[in-house]
């Protein structure tokens, strides 16, 4: 017994991830809910009422479509804000961010300094990438 229970519980859980990853939990919600009522009531004989179901669940699976795709049309979005590397004077710029130069520290290449206008940032260079150390007002 304890091998078929098992065996269900990690079935369930499975179609839980699954329905959680794809962001499936509206359309199965609304179908239990209508399944389930359905069973109770009979109400899905009459067409009106048959067609008004069939629509919110459209809706649903819309709205699911929606949420999957979303991150990638984000994506494909210009960003008029970008940032824009000097290679010449190393200054990284934003429209919205103050601009900085960046220089390795002489006595440590470990270190990187960022030079702004009221400030240095020291930081050290990492595995994933750099790690903030201390600032310095001017």
């Amino acid at each position: 017994m304890g091998i078929i229970t098992k065996l269900i519980d990690n079935i369930i859980k499975f179609f839980i991830f699954i329905i959680t990853k794809l962001h499936l939990t509206l359309p199965v919600l609304y179908s239990l809910t209508v399944f389930i009522t359905n069973l109770i009531w009979r109400y899905l004989d009459d067409p009106a009422i048959n067609a008004i179901v069939m629509t919110g669940l459209g809706l649903c699976c819309l709205y699911t479509v929606f949420r999957i795709f979303s991150p990638f049309l984000k994506a494909f979005k210009t960003d008029k804000k970008n940032k824009e590397y000097n290679r010449e004077t190393k200054n990284y710029s934003n429209e919205m961010k103050e601009s900085f130069t960046m220089f390795e520290v002489r006595q440590n290449p470990n270190f990187v300094m960022k030079e702004y206008n009221n400030r240095f940032e020291l930081y050290e260079k990492g595995s994933n990438g750099l790690i903030y150390i201390r600032t310095d007002y001017k």
